[in-house]
């Protein structure tokens, strides 16, 4: 399926002193990326959203019925919560992330998207292993097929090794609702000053990207060039 998605304005607030400018909120609690090592990890991160836009949709080969050839403006309001690090000992939660939604679509039609995440995590050396679980809750209809969480309840465990200037990650996509595995992403990083890459393999569509990242050029974050596979909406937030 293919989307047209046409200039879309709006407006983003958020507190934080360095924001991610050009950045729309992701449209599901899953999507929000978190750093593993943020300078505040006891800190909620507030960002809210106003955009509109015209879209078309391209049924293209999807056999699901949502996916038609579609066309048709979206209002979207939407804010999101985040903190690092909630609790401490056993109850101690991280990544924590709340998300609300709310789309209105010429035609009267209205769709809401309220999202929970949290996750936990352990270290064992070089090891960390851990799991996150995110329920969506919906109401309403959208005419979009896209619009639409992808998993309503889903499990995400994942492992990561980091040894001797490498990094090797899994991480698995598991469906709450109905059972099985949705995604599974592996990659492998070399870790440099200058220049580090990576190569990652995504089994739901079958794909190798390769990454590099320049960091030290500026106090900015690392600059990234990828092939075959931009868009990292699968991988939780690095």
């Amino acid at each position: 399926m293919e989307v047209d998605r046409f200039p879309e304005v709006g407006v983003i607030l958020s507190p934080n002193k360095k924001p991610r400018p050009g950045r729309f909120l992701p449209l599901q609690v899953s999507g929000i990326s978190m750093p593993d090592r943020p300078k505040h990890p006891h800190q909620w991160r507030f960002s809210a959203q106003v955009t509109a836009g015209f879209f078309r949709q391209h049924a293209g080969a999807n056999p699901r019925p949502l996916a038609q050839n579609r066309e048709g403006g979206r209002l979207n309001f939407q804010a999101q919560l985040t903190r690092h690090q909630l609790g401490k000992g056993l109850l101690d939660l991280r990544r924590v992330r709340l998300h609300a939604r709310q789309s209105i679509y010429n035609g009267g039609r209205e769709f809401t998207v309220l999202g929970l995440g949290w996750g936990k995590f352990w270290h064992i050396g070089p090891v960390r292993i851990g799991a996150e679980r995110f329920d969506n809750l919906i109401g309403g209809g959208s005419p979009f097929f896209f619009d639409r969480p992808e998993l309503r309840h889903e499990w995400r465990p994942s492992l990561r090794i980091v040894t001797g200037g490498w990094e090797f990650e899994y991480n698995a996509r598991i469906d709450g609702e109905r059972g099985g595995l949705f995604n599974q992403v592996f990659s492998l990083r070399k870790r440099c000053r200058c220049l580090s890459p990576r190569i990652t393999y995504r089994t739901r569509r079958q794909e190798i990207g390769i990454e590099l990242s320049f960091v030290g050029l500026s106090d900015q974050r690392p600059v990234r060039t990828s092939v075959a596979d931009a868009g990292r909406l699968d991988d939780p937030g690095d």
